[in-house]
């Protein structure tokens, strides 16, 4: 599993009324789960700080 930290936080009841339901459908712990969602948000914004940036000329050209 690699280096782990303990940690403590506070979510909204809603939060973690869903992170509990996708745990369960995903047959996984809360932990578990949490820790697939983050890494999935987490590749989602590092692919859009890093991905490749497309500049386009927006002026018109009659």
């Amino acid at each position: 599993m690699g280096e782990s930290v303990r940690s403590q936080y506070r979510i909204p009841k809603e939060l973690n009324d869903w992170l509990s339901s996708r745990a369960k459908a995903e047959e996984r712990s809360k932990n578990a789960q949490l820790v697939v969602e983050l890494r999935t948000r987490m590749r989602e914004t590092t692919h859009l700080q890093t991905g490749p940036i497309i500049e386009c000329d927006q002026t018109k050209g009659d």
